[in-house]
């Protein structure tokens, strides 16, 4: 290799040869006004195209816009007698509970002094058992008296009656005792 070559080099000839071809007429002709006038209406048709699709899906935004604000009315409309309903109900329901709580008051209060009530029933119940068990020891003690007075008082009266009105001979004789009076004269009877 050439360790003289010199990538920058240029050699002070210039060439003579001119080509004799003239240039090519392009195909259209097309001057500075042409060629702006069509810029143009290229620009208007492509602006005219997109404004009115631009226009076109606005106006359909804006009517799917106003379809979903007159839905939005309605369904406000409805929650709004959703509400008003809701609001009657809860007044009424409210009201309700008040009522029935005053009514558990009284109620608890009712029961309060029923239980009061039977709880002194339950105390006199308890003195009256006592007393019954009382009286029917009583009773039952009285009963044994009034079986031995008994007792006595009949074999009291039958030697009473033996003693009054048997005589000598009599095996047998029938008695009675009426307003404590003795007769010999009766429906009992006593051995003599």
């Amino acid at each position: 290799m050439n360790s003289n070559f010199n990538p920058d080099f240029k050699p002070d000839v210039k060439p003579n040869f001119k080509p004799n071809v003239k240039p090519a007429k392009p195909r259209f002709n097309f001057n500075k006004k042409r060629l702006v006038i069509y810029a143009l209406a290229v620009t208007l048709v492509a602006g005219f195209f997109l404004m009115g699709n631009t226009i076109t899906g606005y106006a359909t935004y804006s009517n799917n816009l106003s379809k979903e604000l007159n839905q939005t009315k309605l369904n406000l409309e409805a929650c709004n007698t959703d509400l008003s309903d809701t609001n009657s109900k809860f007044t009424l329901t409210n009201n309700q509970l008040t009522t029935c709580q005053s009514d558990t008051a009284k109620l608890k209060s009712e029961k309060d002094s029923l239980k009061s009530s039977v709880d002194s029933c339950n105390s006199n119940l308890n003195s009256v058992n006592s007393n019954f068990e009382s009286c029917k020891s009583e009773k039952d003690t009285l009963k044994s008296q009034k079986e031995f007075f008994e007792s006595n008082y009949n074999k009291l009266a039958e030697g009473y009656a033996r003693d009054f009105c048997c005589r000598r001979g009599d095996t047998e004789i029938h008695w009675n005792i009426e307003n404590s009076t003795m007769s010999c004269n009766g429906n009992q009877t006593v051995f003599c």
